[in-house]
């Protein structure tokens, strides 16, 4: 099976400026049980609607990897990446497919913990030097989140979307620097061969 066999992680978050109850919080992988949870999500928080590909591919195609957050067993933030080889380089690069939070979470850090987890996990993968994806110019909230996280805009992509207002977005990308200059024979995905 492709799917990720890491096991899920429990923790606390700091609510103290929300008040809201974060107890029950786990942090793992989405599942073909539990995948529906991010449609749900992606329609709720992001403007571009996904195709049903998409969704099996998340948790079926060996190049794509997920991480969520769960409350109470209900997924209130995840994202999705893909590795992409880079040309002309025997390296790799990280896109973000997606990234949300539902609203009533936002601010609480919960966008950060994935980034955070994400870039651990390409620590642990030299061979993946870059992390990157692409924001709708006027997503100012996102923009300063991302930046605040080391991203640098590197080109405003115009009509990108065809169905958003302003079309336009800015490609940002994260130089990873690795922490060992050795390859190990991990593999991109665990339980997977690496690409």
């Amino acid at each position: 099976s492709t799917q990720s066999t890491w096991g899920v992680f429990r923790g606390r978050m700091d609510t103290r400026q929300s008040g809201r109850n974060m107890d029950g919080l786990s942090e793992g992988h989405l599942t073909p049980k539990n995948v529906m949870q991010l449609r749900m999500l992606n329609l709720a928080v992001i403007p571009v609607q996904y195709a049903e590909s998409f969704y099996r591919d998340v948790i079926g195609n060996p190049s794509h990897h997920t991480h969520a957050i769960f409350i109470q067993d209900i997924l209130v933030g995840a994202i999705c990446v893909r590795a992409e080889p880079k040309p002309n380089s025997n390296r790799c690069r990280l896109y973000i497919m997606t990234i949300g939070v539902l609203a009533p979470y936002r601010r609480l850090g919960i966008a950060s913990r994935l980034l955070n987890y994400i870039f651990s996990w390409c620590e642990e993968r030299p061979i993946i030097d870059e992390v990157c994806l692409n924001v709708q110019i006027s997503n100012t909230a996102a923009l300063e989140l991302y930046a605040k996280h080391g991203f640098e805009r590197k080109e405003m992509r115009e009509n990108y979307y065809k169905r958003l207002d302003p079309p336009h977005c800015y490609f940002l990308t994260k130089t990873l620097t690795p922490t060992s200059t050795e390859y190990k024979e991990i593999p991109l995905w665990h339980g997977d061969t690496a690409i």
